[in-house]
């Protein structure tokens, strides 16, 4: 777990387009599923993030998960 948590930290300031599809997608995906766990409100609030425009300013990993901050953590 540890291992995970340094990777999180370790890709905060990357794009997070290129974390969930281009180098570490399982990886990616484990911590959303620790940071997302079972709160649909946070799942719905990734979803919405990963619209995000490709030909505009790109969002880092960090902001990602920032922007679940505020979504509710209950199920």
């Amino acid at each position: 777990m540890d291992k995970l948590l340094d990777f999180g930290a370790a890709v905060q300031h990357v794009p997070a387009d290129e974390i969930l599809s281009r180098h570490e997608p399982e990886i990616a995906l484990k911590i959303l599923l620790n940071h997302c766990g079972r709160s649909t409100g946070r799942w719905e609030a990734l979803a919405a993030a990963m619209t995000f425009d490709y030909d505009g300013e790109k969002i880092t990993f960090g902001e990602l998960l920032d922007s679940l901050a505020g979504a509710t953590a209950e199920t």
